[in-house]
């Protein structure tokens, strides 16, 4: 029986077999930073210094600034992360910690998680911030009608809330479900505004142009027609205060159009960078650029219907012999961290001891041979 050959040219040119986590609208924290110069953004120290004004360039247009309709919209998701506040708060790890809930317990089979809530919060309005603001919210994305995207409301749908006192929220669920606290990061709604709005009367312009939150900045002023929204702190905020006492977001077509009105010194920076103009901006003098990872990444996968990729010794030869980092640095620009695990390293469930792959060309021929491959031209 003759024994399998293959070039080893198919391995080098497979680059698609690589699993990189990518930076999807942001970047990683990749991008080399650039001297000390004259900057764009205030650096947050231990004691930040009061930045008077910030403005900033951000591609598209709010459409409707309500948490529970944000999902496919950047801009809408921009605002409502600065003016609404959820039960919790995701920090970069993944991990969740108290926002308007000051703590909460979980029953040791996994179905109910009880909510501590914050006493004293407030909405932008002056209103004190109660359960009755949860229970409407929640109620309101399992109503029939309401316009919200179904992978929300059809995992909301699954979850009994009851509030056993002004600052109690309990949720119970069918099964246990691990990623349950990330969902209540969720931003909550006024109850009064939710109560006097039918469901199916969602998106409310009414609400759209006058949001009420209880997040660190409220709506001073909003210019649809120029594309202008100006935020000013809330002073009533519960937890540590905004370092910047007026901030402008100045909407636009593309990030191509934001990128040009920073360099035309309309605005103080910019929310994202085209990657094909991320050489230009390292260029630029005033410009220092900030990186950061996103949740997603891109893969492809093998055809296990082939004979070839059946083989595991093939698919971990395959993995051995790229060099990963090299197809991040050539082609997203260094836009991208090599992923060791589908899950990516900002989330809570990723495990940092995950077994890493580097480049071992030796290894990879080592494991062919053993599996009864030879190497030809």
């Amino acid at each position: 029986m003759s024994s399998p050959r293959v070039r080893w040219l198919l391995f080098t040119a497979l680059l698609g077999f690589a699993l990189l986590l990518l930076l999807q609208p942001g970047a990683p924290a990749l991008i080399p930073p650039l001297p000390p110069q004259q900057t764009a953004v205030a650096l947050e120290t231990a004691e930040p210094a009061l930045v008077t004004v910030y403005s900033e360039g951000i591609a598209g247009r709010p459409r409707d600034i309500n948490p529970l309709l944000s999902d496919f919209n950047d801009a809408d998701q921009d605002l409502t992360a600065l003016i609404f506040s959820g039960l919790t708060t995701t920090e970069g790890d993944g991990s969740s910690k108290p926002a308007l809930a000051e703590s909460w317990e979980i029953s040791p089979d996994g179905l109910n998680y009880t909510f501590y809530l914050r006493q004293g919060a407030k909405w932008h309005d002056g209103a004190l911030f109660t359960s009755r603001d949860v229970s409407a919210t929640i109620s309101l994305l399992q109503a029939t009608g309401f316009p919200a995207p179904p992978a929300l409301s059809d995992f909301w749908k699954r979850v009994v809330i009851s509030t056993p006192g002004d600052y109690t929220v309990t949720f119970t669920l069918n099964e246990p479900y691990a990623p349950f606290l990330s969902y209540t990061s969720l931003g909550i709604l006024p109850a009064r505004v939710v109560e006097q709005t039918p469901p199916t009367s969602w998106p409310s312009q009414a609400f759209a142009s006058h949001p009420i939150g209880t997040g660190p900045f409220r709506v001073k002023q909003m210019d649809q027609a120029n594309g202008t929204v100006v935020l000013e702190p809330f002073a009533d905020f519960y937890g540590p205060k905004p370092k910047i006492s007026r901030l402008e977001l100045h909407f636009y077509p593309t990030e191509y159009a934001a990128l040009a009105a920073y360099q035309s010194c309309n605005v103080l920076g910019v929310a994202h960078i085209p990657t094909d103009k991320l050489a230009d901006a390292r260029r630029m003098d005033s410009l220092q650029l900030f990186a950061t990872t996103s949740s997603g990444f891109n893969a492809v996968y093998l055809n296990l219907r082939n004979p070839i990729f059946q083989q595991k010794e093939v698919r971990q030869a395959l993995m051995l012999a790229l060099d990963r980092q090299r197809i991040v640095d050539r082609a997203l620009d260094g836009q991208g961290i090599v992923a060791h695990s589908p899950i990516p390293p900002n989330s809570w469930a990723y495990n940092r001891y995950v077994k890493k792959y580097a480049q071992d060309i030796d290894a990879a021929k080592q494991i062919m041979a053993q599996a009864g491959w030879k190497e030809s031209d």
